[in-house]
């Protein structure tokens, strides 16, 4: 599975701004999802919801959702639990989701410095 990999203290492995050596760019799709009706969004912003991506939908939250264009990522692939358990051996704590805002990809924090 990919995840979405960054750094709570912002450090980079390298002058690319990798977040940790095992990181690359990869592509995937920007789900954009807010907390109104169609109709709220278009009342609040200059430009109307179906104006930009595709697959517009209203969630079982009741969230309007949409996918936008590619965008690229910091990303590390991890596909079984052995795998996440030697990467949490190697960088630490971790904070974890399987959901993120790209399609298709958890997300995973190197929880290396202080967060609110």
């Amino acid at each position: 599975m990919k995840f979405i990999i960054t750094r709570a203290s912002c450090k980079q492995v390298d002058d690319t701004g990798r977040p940790c050596e095992e990181a690359f760019l990869d592509s995937l799709p920007y789900i954009d999802e807010y907390d109104l009706t169609e109709e709220e969004y278009d009342a609040m912003y200059s430009f109307r919801w179906r104006e930009h991506g595709t697959n517009h939908i209203v969630t079982e939250e009741g969230y309007i959702q949409r996918t936008l264009d590619l965008h690229t990522p910091f990303v590390v692939e991890l596909n079984t639990f052995e795998e996440l358990l030697e990467f949490s051996k190697k960088y630490g704590e971790l904070v974890f989701s399987t959901t993120s805002s790209f399609l298709g990809a958890g997300s995973i924090e190197i929880y290396d410095d202080y967060k609110e």
